[in-house]
């Protein structure tokens, strides 16, 4: 009877030991600021959007005397010949702000742009507000701001991840790709360059679904590879 018991009481323990595991896993905390780690919390990856430019794309095409959007080698291409002024691209992406989501995307200067100049990423963007990214490749410097309202507030700079954050950057040259991640993770949006974390700055609940890109005069940038995922949580036992 007793030996009944105890493998009665011994399987219960297993499973009891077995339903807590998500719990025990969505407490046990991994380091954002890792490239390669994901919370514990995510149990599925879903890429809901992907963009190649390996031949048609959804993002619009022109062929103006001084500014240029087209596909080149696989590659979207964006060519602003003006001197002064700026050539905009933007998209509506699916962004679904209730949900941990990434965006990630590869850019790059042609090495014949003008050496001043330096393309500007906007994304969860509307009429309202948005993030802003100034990638200066001729500097290899990164910017990141926060513009809660245009015209009417002045914009948020946040602060890039101190000391390393000049090593992490130096692959920024003209003539060469950056990879481009930015993740959002409840209430916080972590940045990497070159899988590279280089800030973790608030989320201030944009509500926009637009991704832009801006190039500034006399330089051409090329972008490439661009996907939006969603990270799934995982389901808690009591749940399911």
């Amino acid at each position: 009877m007793f030996r009944k018991n105890k493998s009665f009481f011994l399987l219960l323990i297993i499973i009891f030991t077995y339903n807590l595991l998500p719990l025990h896993a969505q407490f046990t905390s991994r380091r954002f600021d890792v490239y390669s780690d994901l919370p514990h919390s995510v149990s599925k990856i879903e890429e809901v959007y992907s963009e190649n430019f390996d031949g048609d794309t959804r993002w619009p095409l022109f062929n103006m005397e001084k500014k240029k959007a087209n596909i080149k080698n696989d590659r979207y291409v964006l060519e602003n010949y003006r001197k002064k002024g700026k050539l905009t691209v933007e998209k509506k992406l699916p962004f679904d702000h209730s949900r941990d989501h990434e965006i990630e995307f590869i850019i790059g200067m042609h090495p014949d742009s003008k050496k001043k100049s330096y393309p500007i990423i906007q994304w969860w963007a509307s009429k309202n507000q948005s993030y802003a990214m100034y990638l200066d490749f001729p500097k290899m410097e990164v910017d990141i701001y926060y513009f809660p309202h245009y015209g009417k507030k002045k914009r948020t700079r946040f602060k890039l991840d101190g000391d390393n954050y000049s090593k992490k950057v130096k692959s920024l040259k003209i003539g060469t790709l950056a990879l481009v991640t930015i993740r959002k993770f409840e209430d916080t949006v972590y940045i990497f360059i070159n899988k590279k974390f280089i800030a973790k700055v608030p989320y201030n609940e944009c509500r926009g679904n637009e991704l832009k890109f801006n190039v500034y005069e006399d330089s051409l940038v090329e972008i490439d590879n661009l996907t939006v995922k969603v990270f799934t949580p995982l389901r808690k036992f009591w749940e399911e």
